[in-house]
């Protein structure tokens, strides 16, 4: 659909919302806070005037939308690394020599360049809640899909 996933903030701009479409990424499974391996990958809430823009409102790590919506829930500004590749294996990497005092939060500030800081947006958050909300259902739905 897209030869980079950067693309795809571009395209999820072009609407205001979902339109009630929710993606539940449970390639694998769904892992913490979940912890069920059970559950099945969906989109759901699909309807005769989706677009392809409501279906991607969400995305990875590359896509500024999903950053800015996790901001926003979750309140709190998010740094984008510079070089994405690996983030939560260089994430727990730097943790751990951190707690063992390999280095202090002064050195770990000189080993991750941040691209980009996104924001929580008060203007968004009510109505990104009410989503997350929806969402949290439709996990129940794809929740204990499999029987093993």
């Amino acid at each position: 659909l897209f030869a980079d996933v950067t693309q795809t903030s571009a395209l999820a701009a072009t609407v205001q919302n979902s339109n009630g479409v929710l993606f539940v990424p449970a390639f694998g499974g769904l892992q913490t806070p979940i912890n069920d391996d059970t559950a099945c990958c969906g989109f759901l809430g699909i309807r005769p005037d989706t677009t392809k823009a409501h279906m991607i409102c969400g995305g990875v790590a590359a896509n500024d939308f999903v950053c800015e919506t996790i901001a926003t829930l979750t309140d709190i500004p998010i740094q984008r690394m510079k070089d994405g590749g690996y983030v939560a294996s260089r994430g727990a990497a730097l943790l751990a020599g951190f707690v063992q005092g390999m280095w202090n939060e002064a050195d770990l500030e000189t080993m991750v360049e941040v691209d980009r800081c996104f924001e929580p947006s008060e203007e968004a958050s009510e109505s990104l809640r009410q989503s997350y909300q929806l969402w949290l259902k439709a996990v129940q739905r794809c929740s204990k899909f499999y029987d093993s």
